[in-house]
């Protein structure tokens, strides 16, 4: 993961992301095909900003959708998002050349795969609010605590 630096007082105006001359902005540098690429950006960068894995930045966008989550019917589409993951991991392994899929790629995305599966089934059992996982939720706030503890491990 890149490092960010934090610039207190710009030395010259970056209209590109609306700082002018003295005021803060952020920058942090990612490797492209062997040159650097400075990104820049007033607010500190989102974790989605910082890798370049499609696959993590999927995932964190759940995770996103995780803690916004307000209501138990929109729980569906959380589960749609990860299991969509799953998929592409599943899709991506399948176009591997049978050589790789024995190797560390196949692995991966084999290890990627079950992540988000069991992932789609733990979010699963909080489907219906007053029988996840055999507890009994006395509240809404008290299901939507439980919901987003419930993070993928990848």
């Amino acid at each position: 993961m890149p490092r960010v630096h934090h610039v207190k007082k710009a030395r010259k105006d970056h209209p590109d992301i609306g700082v002018k001359k003295g005021e803060p902005y952020y920058w942090w540098g990612m490797m492209h095909g062997g040159r650097g690429v400075r990104h820049k950006s007033k607010t500190y960068p989102r974790p989605q900003q910082l890798t370049q894995s499609e696959f993590r930045i999927s995932c964190m966008d759940v995770e996103d959708m995780l803690q916004q989550l307000e209501d138990p019917e929109n729980l569906q589409d959380i589960i749609d998002a990860v299991q969509q993951i799953a998929d592409e991991c599943q899709e991506k392994y399948d176009n591997l050349p049978e050589g790789l899929q024995m190797g560390s790629s196949g692995e991966l995305q084999e290890e990627r795969r079950d992540a988000m599966e069991a992932w789609v089934s733990d979010l699963e059992s909080y489907l219906d609010p007053e029988f996840g996982e055999g507890e009994e939720y006395e509240d809404l706030e008290a299901w939507k605590e439980a919901v987003q503890q419930c993070s993928g491990e990848y």
